[in-house]
């Protein structure tokens, strides 16, 4: 499971986006929320979250303020810019401090699964982790059910019921594991 801890001045915002990630249920869950760069470094510092979604503009130290000295402390989270500015200047800058993705506001329900999804992807490299080695499991447990139970009605809500996942994150979890969507697999 992904630690996040969310950074934003606006409280409506905060607390919607940390209800809406821990909805979403993609294997995330937040473990903090602080209202200006100041209280999120003090978070970064205390928590370790693996993950850092942080607004821009805020009192006291502002996100790009932060990232940078919470590099300089050695955190090694992925910092994630939410930001209703579509503005290059903050995207060149994020770029500089080694951010890896932006959340446009208002974010999204598709928006923040696709986010997550992406970072599940690039955080979850590590192949012999015991949670790899689970979805490794997961997949050849799907693929036992679709080859005992070849035509009956076989989906991925199915699987998301099982393993209590949404059909998207099992969907690229298949994908990845067999190297081909779960689709394609039932067609051959």
């Amino acid at each position: 499971m992904k630690t996040i801890v969310i950074v934003e001045d606006e409280f409506r915002i905060r607390q919607g986006l940390g209800s809406l990630i821990n909805k979403v249920d993609m294997g995330c869950k937040v473990i903090g929320e602080a209202e200006n760069g100041y209280e999120g470094l003090k978070m970064i510092q205390d928590m370790e979250p693996d993950i850092v979604i942080t607004d821009i503009q805020m009192p006291r130290i502002d996100g790009l303020q932060m990232i940078e000295k919470a590099k300089k402390m050695g955190a090694e989270c992925t910092f994630v810019i939410l930001s209703g500015y579509a503005d290059f200047e903050y995207a060149r800058r994020g770029i500089h401090l080694g951010v890896e993705e932006y959340l446009l506001k208002p974010a999204t329900i598709s928006s923040v699964k696709e986010l997550l999804l992406k970072l599940a992807g690039s955080t979850e490299e590590e192949a012999n982790s015991p949670e790899a080695e689970e979805y490794s499991g997961m997949v050849k447990e799907m693929l036992a059910i679709i080859e005992k139970s070849y035509g009956m009605r076989l989906g991925l809500d199915t699987f998301a019921d099982k393993f209590r996942m949404t059909p998207e994150y099992i969907s690229n979890l298949f994908a990845k594991e067999t190297g081909m969507t779960f689709s394609n697999y039932l067609k051959k």
